[in-house]
């Protein structure tokens, strides 16, 4: 990296008083604020403070401590495409998932995303941390969200957690889905006789917001934005199956489809105020050709 150091404006230090405070809101694992502390990686006027430090003066938070040198790579061949990277800045980086692609490596995948991220920050010489804040199933394509500092990563998975991190989906359904806004609030849990989950009050708390955009006119299927307001696996697939409009093509909680050859599920939209840039950030992928035959040419937001 060509500046491996981050430094606070004055108008983000202004609330807090000591590099405690700063650490409460920024740096919420107490490992990273000792190692930072103690390697001597964050200065004020370019000298080394404790936690009872006062925030008087120019900080500089060292980003990149968990990389020394750019990691050499086991896939040598050319496999970044043009509209990969559909967001960057110096502490995160948003990506497009194609669909058949696992996040992380299952001990079968050929690729995995965490695999191109590797060749990406390979081929611009950054040496960051490999983080994804989520994950989308194998054949849900769309936006993926990678820390690029291991220093940071708590903080933006609490803002996950706390669905501070906006995501959003676009999904064609079966059938015609005539309500126009609507909230499915039902506990999800896994079903003890499949790999499949089930609405279950002993279940974990789940929350979609559903809203239809476009009906079919032959009343074939529908498609909705979703909104997820708790994180659970397979919620958006679990809660469409449970009010009898699984997602097309779905093969688990619904059944395959002559329109489509995989789950009609795609993260289209991510949006977030971003705590370092103190800017809301929106992030957007266009739909694959295989979910934008769905809507109406003017409907398609254009790629």
């Amino acid at each position: 990296m060509k500046n491996k150091y981050y430094y606070p404006s004055e108008e983000l230090l202004a609330a807090f008083s000591t590099i405690q405070d700063f650490f409460d809101a920024y740096i919420p694992s107490k490992k990273y604020q000792h190692l930072l502390i103690q390697n001597k990686w964050i200065l004020l006027d370019g000298k080394p403070v404790n936690r009872r430090t006062p925030l008087k003066g120019r900080l500089s938070l060292r980003l990149y401590a968990d990389s020394a040198v750019i990691k050499p790579l086991s896939h040598t061949e050319p496999l970044i495409q043009d509209d990969f990277v559909l967001y960057e800045d110096a502490f995160l980086l948003a990506v497009y998932k194609q669909s058949e692609l696992l996040v992380h490596d299952d001990g079968n995948a050929a690729i995995t995303l965490c695999d191109l991220v590797a060749r990406y920050f390979y081929d611009t010489g950054q040496a960051c941390a490999i983080h994804p804040l989520h994950r989308l199933d194998y054949d849900t394509s769309g936006i993926v969200l990678f820390c690029k500092s291991e220093i940071l990563q708590p903080l933006f998975d609490q803002m996950m957690t706390a669905k501070a991190i906006k995501r959003e989906y676009l999904a064609v359904v079966e059938g015609y889905w005539k309500c126009r806004s609507f909230i499915v609030e039902k506990a999800i849990a896994k079903d003890r006789h499949s790999k499949k989950r089930r609405v279950s009050k002993q279940g974990q708390y789940a929350k979609t917001t559903f809203t239809t955009l476009y009906c079919d006119p032959n009343k074939q299927y529908s498609v909705m934005r979703c909104q997820l307001a708790s994180g659970r696996t397979h919620q958006i697939r679990v809660h469409c199956a449970d009010q009898r409009h699984a997602l097309l093509g779905d093969p688990l909680y619904g059944k395959a489809s002559k329109r489509i050859a995989r789950t009609a599920l795609h993260a289209d939209r991510l949006s977030f105020y971003h705590p370092f840039l103190q800017k809301q950030i929106v992030i957007h992928a266009a739909l694959p050709d295989d979910l934008a035959q769905f809507l109406p040419k003017e409907m398609r937001r254009p790629r």
